[in-house]
């Protein structure tokens, strides 16, 4: 799937009508996700973006933080 096409569902704050999906701040990028089609998604699009640039995800600088029901797909 092309990265253009990639849709992840995103997180409602309290009290707005917006999701957000990304935030960033300078090299640092934490990127929302919902559900586990989010999770897969993201996996996708991480290995899109890998093969494509030769770049890889610096697994020792990643964490990730799970929140609702998520499950083992992490």
């Amino acid at each position: 799937m092309p990265l253009s096409m990639i849709r992840l569902q995103g997180l409602r704050a309290h009290g707005t009508q917006r999701k957000s999906t990304v935030i960033a701040y300078a090299e640092d990028v934490s990127i929302l996700v919902t559900s586990q089609e989010d999770v897969r998604t993201l996996r996708d699009a991480r290995a899109c973006y890998e093969k494509a640039n030769g770049a890889t995800l610096n697994v020792a600088k990643s964490s990730a933080l799970g929140g609702g029901h998520v499950g083992h797909c992490v």
